[in-house]
């Protein structure tokens, strides 16, 4: 059960993070997409946003059991107001989009006064939780759809969600289909998940790509579920957690290949996992050895490939791996450089020669050797070439 934290002990010390949605809504002048995900401790001072790979805390943070939330109706938007029976439904059936795929379960457990993201102000940690998960409405910046609090408390060696508060905007939602598509990515944010790297997922969302405005979750959301709460029963998928967003190669001279640095990729699904094609967006990048196509990774084992980079210019190179799999496409992000020549302790270019000792062929010098003269040669005598 998930334990409340109304009087913050030393040990429930908590952290929220505020996940924002921006979306075009019809007659809302555009506006520029923000990053939308801001932390603060429990005091009140700022923390950076991880970085990507899906979570919202880094370590993640996840719910220990069911997620048992309320409803508040105060505030609908006028067109919404009379069908408070249909809002209720469609908060539940866009949250069984994740609880069908990802190992997560949830409860309605009724209508409360209580409103979202009520705080309870503790003379020692500042404002927390009430411990109450609540979907209800507000009067917000008209460019944001909605924001999502979350608290989490270490426990152990685990961080577990404790309290997720959603707000709807009452100017902007004025349907049921607005709100299927703005409370589907809310509760991806309420079970832990942050914005995707991949531009076609319900999570998508800076910085990394732009809103989606998708009503149903993609593959690259449902591993970012899975990764943290399984699978449910009944349903079998081959998956990979233990990603990286990105590859950063050191600087490496120009016609030279850098070292290869790995990613490995280990099913932590129940079915096969099917390696179906690799590509790179940047050709001084490549894939030069494992995880080939065709490939199968049997649950719980694991597949590696060995990635390099060959600059063939100076300055900054990137690009994009892109894996495709029966569980759909992972994508890392590739850095690296190009430099002229070798780097050197005190410099970045070299100077290239070439040396003989003699005439003809049998005067050159074998490779990666320098010879000097035999002795230094008296004026004006001829020097061999």
């Amino acid at each position: 059960m998930t334990k409340k934290c109304n009087a913050i002990p030393a040990s429930c010390a908590l952290l929220a993070t505020i996940a924002m949605v921006l979306w075009p809504f019809a007659g809302v002048a555009s506006a520029t997409e923000i990053a939308d995900h801001a932390f603060f401790e429990a005091s009140g001072r700022a923390t950076p946003a991880p970085a990507k790979y899906q979570y919202m805390f880094t370590p993640g943070a996840r719910w220990n059991g069911t997620m048992h939330w309320k409803y508040n109706h105060a505030n609908a938007p006028v067109a919404l107001a009379a069908n408070k029976a249909d809002v209720i439904a469609q908060l539940q059936r866009s949250f069984a989009k994740w609880t069908a795929q990802c190992g997560v379960t949830q409860q309605y457990d009724g209508e409360t006064t209580v409103p979202p993201n009520k705080v309870i102000a503790d003379p020692t940690y500042g404002n927390q939780p009430d411990g109450t998960n609540v979907v209800g409405w507000g009067a917000i910046d008209p460019s944001i759809g909605g924001w999502t609090y979350d608290w989490w408390l270490q426990s152990g060696n685990q961080r577990l969600l404790v309290d997720a508060d959603v707000t709807l905007n009452v100017a902007n939602v004025t349907s049921l289909e607005s709100l299927d598509r703005l409370v589907t990515h809310e509760w991806g944010h309420a079970l832990g998940l942050d914005h995707s790297n991949v531009d076609e997922a319900i999570m998508a969302g800076p910085p990394s790509t732009s809103y989606s405005n998708l009503a149903t979750p993609q593959a690259d959301d449902l591993r970012g579920c899975r990764c943290q709460y399984g699978l449910p029963a009944g349903v079998s998928a081959g998956y990979a957690c233990a990603v990286p967003a990105s590859l950063d190669f050191a600087p490496v001279a120009i016609g030279a290949n850098s070292a290869a640095q790995s990613v490995t990729f280990t099913n932590s699904g129940n079915a096969p996992l099917s390696i179906q094609a690799t590509t790179i967006t940047n050709a001084q990048f490549s894939v030069v050895a494992g995880c080939q196509a065709g490939a199968t990774v049997a649950p719980g084992a694991s597949c590696t490939l060995q990635v390099q980079s060959a600059p063939a210019t100076t300055g900054s190179i990137a690009g994009q791996l892109k894996v495709f799999t029966n569980d759909g496409e992972y994508r890392i992000a590739l850095q690296g450089s190009g430099v002229q020549g070798a780097r050197l302790p005190t410099g970045d270019g070299n100077v290239r020669a070439i040396y003989r000792r003699g005439l003809g062929l049998a005067g050159n010098v074998d490779i990666a050797r320098i010879d000097q003269l035999p002795a230094p040669p008296m004026p004006n005598e001829p020097r061999p070439l």
